[in-house]
């Protein structure tokens, strides 16, 4: 039968993506470190959530803005369709008419 063990937790995150009112996909990092949470919104921004380590009070934070160098117009503005993280340090974002990878450095 199905077998599922938990295998890491990112504290808080179920609050902080409830707060993403734009939100529009949510994923994570794939093992072994599952290192980062993320939070894509359906135009604008991306959240990389770092997972804390143990006995940690804070852990890293970032923003990247998809329309960052671009005129607020035109493909800039165009929807987010698609989010895979391709392996732990590249997340691809699909738009109506761009690709987009962002490179972590973990």
């Amino acid at each position: 039968g199905l077998e599922l063990k938990h295998v890491a937790s990112f504290d808080a995150f179920g609050f902080v993506q409830a707060s993403k009112r734009d939100k529009k996909f949510v994923a994570v990092t794939p093992g072994p470190g599952y290192r980062y949470a993320v939070v894509v919104e359906s135009v604008k921004h991306v959240y990389l959530y770092q997972r804390g380590q143990k006995g940690e009070m804070y852990a890293e934070q970032f923003v990247v803005d998809l329309t960052s160098g671009e005129a607020e117009s035109g493909s800039a503005l165009r929807q987010v369709i698609g989010v895979q993280m391709i392996d732990e340090k590249r997340l691809v974002i699909l738009k109506e008419e761009q690709i987009i990878v962002i490179e972590l450095r973990l």
